[in-house]
């Protein structure tokens, strides 16, 4: 149990950067004329 709260603390704290890149990424695939898949609204 103690392992699993660690791995979960962990992952909290890089949503924000994964958020972020998920963004960058969709911001790059329009560029190249790609629309986003299933963007949802903010």
């Amino acid at each position: 149990p103690d392992r699993q709260a660690k791995r979960q603390m962990i992952a909290l704290q890089q949503l924000p950067e994964l958020l972020r890149r998920v963004k960058e990424l969709e911001k790059r695939l329009e560029a190249m004329g790609e629309p986003p898949a299933a963007s949802e609204p903010d």
